[in-house]
């Protein structure tokens, strides 16, 4: 019952909105990508680390979970820079055939699409499109999908 509601509290999210600091999968936009997302939606920031573009990046940053509800959002990089970011999560309407992996069995996949709206300081070549799977379980925790990585 808790997943469903935690489900749904995502799902009322304004045209299923979500901001938060995510890029995209493997084949979406620029030239940084993430490995590793972390956090709870009942919490107040995540991060994400194994971030390519290190001199701009710093190999990680964090993001405030609100981003969820407020439709846009702010990743602070490890250097000092940020980027800010808009994106829109769905969940799939049909089960997809990934080739590259999936969410554990009783997560909710999210398909994430975006873009960067802003950069400031050394984080500002973090820039595109952004694209990613995510996935959200049962306690609320929120990972990338295994086997792809968030992409700007």
């Amino acid at each position: 019952m808790r997943r469903i509601l935690l489900a749904v509290a995502v799902l009322t999210i304004p045209a299923s909105a979500v901001t938060l600091g995510l890029s995209g999968t493997a084949w979406a936009g620029g030239g940084t990508s993430c490995s590793t997302l972390t956090g709870n939606v009942s919490g107040s920031s995540g991060s994400l680390s194994g971030c390519t573009d290190t001199a701009n990046t710093g190999g990680s940053g964090t993001f405030p979970i609100s981003a969820f509800t407020s439709g846009s959002g702010t990743i602070t990089w490890a250097t000092g820079g940020t980027t800010t970011v808009t994106v829109t999560a769905t969940v799939p309407k049909k089960d997809e055939k990934d080739p590259h992996g999936s969410c554990a069995a009783g997560d909710t996949e999210f398909n994430v699409k975006g873009k960067v709206t802003g950069s400031t300081g050394v984080g500002s070549s973090v820039k595109g499109k952004i694209k990613g799977e995510v996935c959200l379980d049962a306690s609320g925790n929120l990972s990338i999908e295994p086997g792809t990585v968030l992409k700007f």
